[in-house]
């Protein structure tokens, strides 16, 4: 499992600080959630501790990470099938692990169609199904159910309570009601501001 420590983290945009000082630390096994209102920098915090935008501050992680941002990571014109292939060489994972995640999460009959023919809602559990896969030992995901079907949503619900305990999560979510048994501990962000909720 993983281990995430963020110290003093500072984030701006045109001068503007977007993260103000945020310290969180994620032992093995922890299962951590933030909610908060649009724009109160949760995402940028991911995308900070992913290594994909520059700040100020300490970030040490210890372990591999999977990540399932807002923003697609797929190639827009391979099929779903091509696009795995493609990663399982990159993050490390067989066709086998993929196909079998891929049957868990619905998305088993649209390996056929390209990245960019599949529905919102199955791009999002494409993205989902990147994260997992390769083993990682801390998985980052920035709202996981918005745009997923009451199936799907109940799905992978299942599949991270399966996961808990063996894999260092944190996740980003409107919907804290729906991971509140998942949830080691809960944070708010607002205006850049971490609190974690008692």
């Amino acid at each position: 499992m993983g281990t995430l420590i963020v110290e003093n983290l500072w984030k701006a945009y045109s001068r503007r600080a977007v993260i103000k000082g945020v310290s969180l630390r994620l032992e093995d096994g922890d299962f951590v959630c933030i909610y908060g209102p649009n724009g109160s920098g949760k995402s940028t915090l991911l995308h900070a501790i992913a290594g994909l935008t520059e700040y100020s501050g300490k970030i040490e992680v210890r372990g591999k990470i999977g990540v399932a941002l807002q923003a697609p990571t797929m190639h827009p014109r391979l099929l779903l099938r091509e696009n795995l292939e493609l990663f399982s060489s990159l993050l490390g994972f067989t066709m086998d692990e993929a196909l079998q995640l891929c049957k868990t999460l619905g998305l088993d009959g649209h390996l056929g169609k390209r990245f960019s023919e599949l529905s919102h809602g199955n791009k999002k559990k494409a993205e989902i199904l990147l994260a997992l896969l390769g083993d990682p030992d801390i998985i980052l995901m920035d709202e996981p159910l918005v745009s997923l079907d009451y199936v799907s949503r109940v799905a992978l619900l299942g599949l991270l309570r399966g996961m808990k305990g063996k894999k260092t999560f944190l996740i980003v979510t409107h919907f804290p009601e729906l991971l509140r048994d998942l949830c080691d501990r809960t944070f708010k962000m607002e205006d850049g501001n971490l609190t974690e909720i008692t």
